[in-house]
């Protein structure tokens, strides 16, 4: 597969015209409602922008989905033709979305979180591979190891669960960053401390589990330390979710 159609104009959208190129494949076209996202990749990639999928040419070999998952159920069924192989990037969405709207179809899931603004030379990103039969796989194995990236071959069941564990590993952990930074901010503190604790944190979890590389005061049960930290705290949503996850890790 060397002609490609890139359906989306997001980050992840962003990822694959560049994954695509970076490999010497070509983009034909970028479909986005947004006129000006659809030109404003097109133009990185030399490529067709397009904003109505009737504008959709069937010169491609490989049709790439990287929409919002909720966009799926009304833009797959008013596709202009049946497309000869089309993947979506979705963690929860079935690939059974491009039943009778495709000859062959698949997922390729890029399991890392992605935004446009960071250097995709550094981005270590693995692909989740799904097919709807045999033959869809094995073309979609070819790419990915044309793509030489790390890849796996995985069922629905199995990226579904894939999702939900990078929602609680990336997603959360990335919203209680936010809260950690507030909070230095608020005493004029610059966040950039917190970088070796981080780094520490995940390089220990690497080698042993993450329930026996906690640590702080819930694990330790230090009631006058918690009890200090919730006194510091005057927004209530932040005191409730000290106190859900000090219980969480006590249980555990």
């Amino acid at each position: 597969m060397q002609r490609f159609t890139i359906i989306g104009s997001g980050n992840v959208a962003h990822w694959f015209a560049w994954l695509i190129r970076q490999n010497g494949g070509k983009i034909v076209q970028i479909y986005s409602q947004n006129r000006q996202h659809a030109e404003a990749l097109a133009l990185k990639c030399e490529a067709q922008p397009v904003d109505r999928l009737s504008q959709l040419n069937q010169e491609s070999d490989l049709y790439i989905f990287a929409v919002k998952d909720d966009v799926y159920q009304e833009l797959v069924p008013e596709l202009p033709f049946v497309l000869p192989c089309a993947v979506h990037s979705a963690g929860s969405v079935s690939q059974e979305i491009f039943k009778g709207q495709a000859k062959h179809y698949g997922v390729l899931y890029p399991y890392q979180s992605i935004s446009k603004e960071v250097e995709f030379e550094k981005l270590s990103v693995p692909i989740c591979v799904e097919g709807n039969c045999r033959e869809s796989e094995e073309k979609l194995l070819t790419l990915v190891q044309k793509w030489q990236v790390s890849h796996r071959l995985v069922r629905e069941e199995q990226r579904a669960t894939l999702h939900l564990a990078a929602t609680f590993a990336s997603n959360f952990t990335n919203a209680l960053y936010g809260i950690a930074f507030d909070l230095l901010h608020a005493t004029n503190i610059s966040e950039d401390i917190l970088y070796p604790l981080l780094d520490n944190t995940l390089e220990k979890i690497k080698k042993i589990h993450p329930r026996k590389a906690q640590t702080g005061p819930a694990v330790r049960k230090d009631e006058n330390t918690m009890n200090k930290h919730l006194s510091m705290i005057q927004n209530q949503e932040l005191s409730a979710i000290y106190q859900l996850f000090s219980t969480y890790i006590q249980k555990k």
